[in-house]
């Protein structure tokens, strides 16, 4: 059995020699814009049908575009493929979006991209062609899409670069727990503060009741709220217009506050 080629030959050959169907055409398509960042993605009909325009609808940045395929065999004319990306575009305004994702097998050079943007009308437009589509299929986040759409396996080489990717990952993932971790008490203490803040709100809602014993007095307002801890639960609460003696007479009673959490009396 003959080696496969590498410096990314193979993954370029095979794209450009594509002999799947439509199905598999928009499929691996949707799996190369989901890669760079688009989400959300909603198929029309790889299996036939009426498609709206589109292959497919996905968000970029919160905003709707469409998703179009073009993956015929061999390297075709450019006036051709520019003919189909001016027909796809058609589905942009169809379906609401602000732009295009076109993914095509179709080798482009960059004044060819230039000049198909230059058709979109105003509109956003973001063109797959078959050099960045290798590359992407390329990385070893993307082998087994490549393997599943393309039949190419890994080599010893890509073996390596498939677990020094894996391993990277991990350290990160490793490095953000430990940033979590060192970051907990900070957090505790926020929520206590939080806890106290909303303890001293909910006094408000809950002002204490004033016990008054059965002697008189004359008292006056103090229009400041008096911060109170209760000795029993040390809940914190505030007792706006806090009322106190202005004059003192032997035998007269004292303010009693009675606290809005768990009723003990002060």
């Amino acid at each position: 059995m003959a080696r496969r080629q590498t410096e990314g030959s193979e993954t370029w050959k095979r794209l450009l020699e594509w002999d799947r169907d439509q199905k598999a055409s928009e499929r691996i398509s949707l799996h190369i814009v989901r890669f760079e960042g688009y989400t959300c993605i909603d198929p029309s009909h790889p299996l036939g049908g009426k498609d709206g325009k589109k292959d497919a609808v996905c968000l970029r940045d919160n905003h709707k575009w469409i998703v179009a395929c073009y993956f015929p065999r061999g390297q075709q004319d450019f006036k051709i493929t520019k003919e189909k990306f001016k027909s796809d575009m058609k589905g942009i305004t169809k379906n609401d979006a602000i732009g295009i994702a076109f993914v095509t097998n179709q080798e482009l050079r960059t004044s060819e991209r230039k000049e198909m943007i230059l058709c979109n009308e105003g509109f956003e437009t973001d063109i797959f062609h078959l050099e960045r589509v290798a590359n992407i299929l390329d990385d070893p986040f993307n082998y087994g899409t490549r393997l599943e759409f393309l039949d190419i396996e890994m080599t010893k080489e890509e073996q390596l670069s498939y677990f020094s990717a894996m391993n990277k990952k991990i350290e990160e993932i490793h490095q953000l727990i430990l940033r979590a971790q060192k970051s907990e008490p900070i957090n505790i203490e926020l929520e206590r503060i939080r806890d106290e803040m909303n303890a001293n709100k909910e006094s408000v809602k809950n002002e204490p009741r004033y016990g008054i014993p059965i002697e008189h007095s004359i008292y006056s307002v103090d229009p400041s709220p008096l911060l109170m801890r209760c000795s029993y639960c040390n809940y914190g609460y505030l007792i706006p217009g806090y009322r106190h003696k202005s004059s003192a007479t032997v035998g007269y009673g004292s303010n009693m506050f009675a606290c809005p959490k768990c009723g003990n009396v002060k």
